[in-house]
Formats: structure tokens, sequence, C-alpha cells
């Protein structure tokens, strides 16, 4: 399937309906392959994690929850590519198609300390350890459960939140 942007934007009917079952028929196989959320099915947390937490610090107001997730994804893979389980190719290659989309709002006056307060609340914490999901490559991902504050504010940092 290789629906254009251009038919996206435009809210082509086909080309929305191509996308919605592709996307629901992916998210279905990899659920039910792990319906407890025991593992693969991590993988659909892929930018959650900050994502969620910028919505959090920004009050649930300044991003919609797609752009929240568009930070959250070039996020992971700037920590991804720290930590050496992100190719640089894929740290560009994310931050290309998100930058395809559109801008993002600007999020450089958002406080680190907010948002890494947002974090630990976050359902992806499992008896004290944030499971947090990183790209090795597209399509293929790993979850780090030795995500430190550190390894976050750098991972904020590179996406302009100071």
């Amino acid at each position: 399937m290789r629906t254009s942007l251009s038919a996206l934007f435009a809210r082509e009917e086909a080309a929305l309906a191509d996308v919605v079952a592709e996307s629901c028929r992916i998210k279905a196989e990899v659920v039910s392959a792990d319906e407890r959320e025991g593992g693969l099915r991590r993988i659909l947390n892929f930018g959650h994690t900050l994502g969620h937490a910028l919505e959090a610090a920004t009050k649930y107001r300044r991003l919609r929850h797609g752009e929240a997730v568009a930070y959250g994804m070039m996020a992971a893979t700037a920590l991804g590519l720290a930590r050496g389980v992100t190719t640089r190719e894929t740290h560009e290659a994310v931050r290309a198609l998100i930058a395809m989309m559109g801008p993002l709002p600007p999020i450089a006056d958002v406080p680190a300390r907010d948002v890494l307060g947002a974090v630990w609340h976050d359902k992806k914490i499992v008896a004290g350890t944030l499971h947090f999901v990183a790209v090795t490559e597209i399509g293929r991902a790993t979850t780090l459960t030795d995500v430190t504050p550190k390894d976050l504010r750098a991972a904020l940092k590179a996406i302009g939140v100071r």
C-alpha cells in the first residue's frame, strides 16, 4: 500500500480508508499476538511515553495527541541513537517523515522537570521499571528497561525541551 501524503491531506476518502484499514490490521495482528501487553504489544507505545508526558506537562491544552506522540517518537529515536540501539538512518528517517506532516507547535518553554515528573505516572511503569520503546530500524523495535532520568533529559533536549 502506497498512499500519497497529498491524498491524505486532501482527505480523499479512498486514501484515508486504505490507511485506516491497514493501521487497524497491523494493530489487531500485534494485539492478538500479545493480548496482555507482555512483550510485542509494547511496540504500539513507540513515542507514547514522552508524548503522554508532554501532554500532561502542558495540561492537555497545547498539543494534539498526534503532535505529542510525534515529539515522543523523535525523542525516542534520539534516545535510541544515544544508547546505540537506533541507527542514524532510522533516526533521520523518522524525523524526516514527521517533518513532512508539517510543523509541530513549539515546546521550548515546556519545563523538562514537568515532563520528567509526568513520565513516572505512565502505564508503562511496571513494578517501578519504565519500559521504554526504542526503534532499532523502521519496522523493528526493542524495549529498554534501564532508561535513566539523564537519558530522558537528553532525549527531551534533542527535541527542544529545556
